[in-house]
């Protein structure tokens, strides 16, 4: 379900004996919500990120956790978004391809105490490919999963105003403005950051939060074909209720 503000209806977390994915700290699965934990942020550990379908442009090095950590597959070599120091998840290399959307997903979890409302917040950034030429449509979906299924927080992606042929227009094939706005995308301006706050109620287990990037396929006979950059922060997950 979509999710629109912090007090919207929450998501249901629905407990699992066996959950998709582990978490360092927080509340055991078996606790019972309390008041008193109000204001309590849970401990997010950064679970792993992927390019899970279709390939990206990887020459420049600018997806992956920020700031960039050992270990991570591609570290980042540079800051053209200005992200600096702040933790999170940068996805920024075009797509490789004029046919196939590429997909990645980034992954976070957090232990989900049974009958405990959370806001979940992030900051999102967001901007064209750089250039003159075409950037083609990049989107991000926020779900939270465990082993019973899988429910959706929030979704956003960029307007693109302009006609195909120039800066801020997308290759012609490319989903648009109209259809993600159906689909319940909420489009972000170009060179904006935003705060976004997001609810859920746990039901006990672990909870994976899963924000997947669409990258759209770039466009056919331009030097230097582009796609829309994307970067999220850190998530922080608060207690501030009890269920009824």
């Amino acid at each position: 379900m979509v999710v629109g503000a912090a007090w919207a209806t929450p998501a249901i977390l629905v407990a699992t004996s066996s959950p998709p994915a582990a978490a360092s700290g927080g509340a055991p699965a078996t606790s019972a919500c309390s008041d008193a934990d109000n204001g309590t942020a849970a401990v997010v550990t950064a679970l792993g990120w992927e390019v899970k379908s279709g390939s990206v442009d990887a020459q420049y090095g600018t997806n992956g956790w920020t700031p960039a950590v050992a270990g991570d597959s591609m570290t980042i070599t540079n800051d053209w978004m200005g992200i600096g120091t702040a933790e999170g998840f940068k996805s920024m290399d075009d797509n490789a391809t004029t046919t196939t959307p590429a997909v990645l997903v980034a992954r976070y979890a957090f232990t989900a105490v049974r009958g405990a409302v959370y806001t979940v917040d992030f900051t999102s950034k967001v901007q064209y490919g750089g250039g003159s030429n075409s950037s083609s449509r990049q989107s991000m979906v926020l779900t939270v999963d465990d082993a019973a299924g899988s429910s959706t927080l929030t979704k956003l992606s960029i307007p693109h105003t302009s006609a195909y042929g120039g800066w801020r227009a997308m290759p012609p094939g490319n989903t648009s403005d109209a259809q993600m706005a159906e689909a319940g995308y909420d489009l972000q301006a170009h060179e904006s950051s935003r705060a976004r706050s997001v609810q859920v109620t746990g039901n006990g287990g672990q909870a994976v939060l899963t924000f997947t990037f669409t990258v759209e396929p770039i466009a056919t006979g331009e030097a230097n074909p582009v796609s829309d950059d994307i970067w999220v922060s850190l998530p922080t997950v608060t207690q501030v209720a009890c269920a009824s």
